[in-house]
C-alpha cells in the first residue's frame, strides 16, 4: 500500500497507510458487531477514496 500511495504522490505514505488501516479496522469491527456488510463496505471505500483523492467517490 505504501508503494501505491507513493506513486499517487502522497506526501506521507506511511502515515496515510496507517490511517487507512484504521478505516479497515473500524469497518471490520462494525461488520463483526452485526452491521450491514454492504453499507459498511460502501462507506469505508468512499471514506478511503476521499481521504486519498480529496474528492468523494461516485459523486
Amino acid at each position: 500500500m505504501i508503494g501505491a500511495l507513493t506513486e499517487l504522490g502522497e506526501e506521507d505514505p506511511r502515515r496515510t497507510a496507517l490511517l487507512l488501516q484504521g478505516i479497515v479496522n473500524a469497518a471490520t469491527t462494525a461488520i463483526e458487531a452485526g452491521d450491514d456488510h454492504a453499507a459498511v463496505t460502501d462507506r469505508a471505500v468512499r471514506m478511503a477514496v476521499t481521504a486519498i483523492t480529496g474528492a468523494a467517490a461516485g459523486r
